[in-house]
């Protein structure tokens, strides 16, 4: 019991030294796992639904959480290999970058909709929010890119991803129910409130 309790700072703690380790090296000594990280962990509009996404898994049962994790990891290669596809088949560069920015709206939304919703109605909102933010990763990396680096950097931003979603999972199922309730609604407000602005900007850009 007293390992599982130590499991979720652990973790945080391992993720967040091996960022600053990066951080500390020159930007020319990185690789592309290190500028994976680096780019994965910078993008507001996908850690953010990431957070809120871990922190609603949370509040559900283990079967649930499970479930959501396998919807948002068959997402990513999913949403990867559609960005290549649509990058192919189009001459328009804008295109695929226009998928990328909706999907941040949109995650946001959907993710924030789910922390202040009912548990009867969150249950049928996360595996769209796991869609949406799985996808999301998905689509700013390549993971049928031909060269090492680019392999690398698609491994870094998935691993930072997926350490983005897990940690507040691992840290959240330890907290005081009613606590871990109210800051889930005040961040599912504040990240309903992001996604809208994040579209209203998407609009006005395309």
């Amino acid at each position: 019991m007293r390992l599982e309790r130590w499991a979720g700072p652990a973790f945080v703690v391992a993720g967040l030294a091996a960022l600053v380790a990066v951080l500390r090296r020159r930007h020319a000594e990185r690789g592309g796992l290190e500028l994976g990280l680096l780019y994965a962990v910078s993008r507001y509009e996908q850690t953010l639904p990431l957070l809120g996404l871990g922190l609603a898994l949370a509040q559900t049962t283990f079967g649930l959480c499970i479930f959501n994790l396998l919807i948002f990891a068959a997402a990513v290669p999913a949403g990867s290999v559609f960005a290549a596809s649509l990058s192919a088949a189009t001459s328009n560069p804008l295109l695929p970058l226009s998928y990328v920015l909706a999907l941040g709206p949109a995650g946001s939304i959907v993710t924030g909709l789910g922390l202040i919703a009912p548990a009867s109605v969150r249950r049928g909102l996360l595996p769209f929010a796991a869609l949406l933010c799985g996808a999301g990763v998905g689509l700013v990396v390549d993971i049928t890119g031909s060269t090492p680096e680019e392999w690398r950097f698609a491994a870094g931003a998935i691993l930072a991803g997926f350490w983005i979603l897990i940690a507040p999972i691992l840290v959240s199922r330890h907290l005081v129910q009613s606590w871990l309730s109210i800051a889930s609604r005040i961040f599912g407000s504040w990240l309903i409130a992001i996604g809208a602005l994040l579209g209203a900007l998407v609009l006005t850009r395309f």
